[in-house]
């Protein structure tokens, strides 16, 4: 029996990685990158399932709690970040340390 739930969850992944595939796919075909939009759920995907595992193993996975609500935010500021096209992109860091970097060049 375990066997065939086994098989079962296996071909829902491959399912699954098949139509992301496929979704990328069509969007580099149409000329839209999906991956701008798509990247940051892979962040906020993982701190969710340690945010799940709160509620199976209750109060014994409480490190899960700090673990998962620091990834799932961090993920929720880079989505916010993404979408809204604000962050620092090229060399943004070095502009933030001296402001002035941007002068001298």
């Amino acid at each position: 029996m375990s066997s065939v739930g086994t098989m079962r969850g296996g071909v829902i992944v491959r399912a699954i990685l098949a139509m992301f595939g496929s979704v990328l796919l069509v969007g580099t075909i149409a000329g839209v990158n999906l991956w701008l939009f798509i990247w940051p759920y892979f962040i906020i995907a993982p701190g969710l399932l340690c945010l799940a595992g709160i509620f199976q193993r209750g109060q014994a996975a409480a490190p899960l709690a700090i673990l998962g609500s620091m990834v799932t935010a961090t993920g929720l500021l880079l989505l916010y970040q993404n979408l809204l096209g604000v962050g620092l992109p090229h060399g943004g860091w070095r502009r933030l340390a001296d402001p002035r970097a941007d002068q001298a060049a």
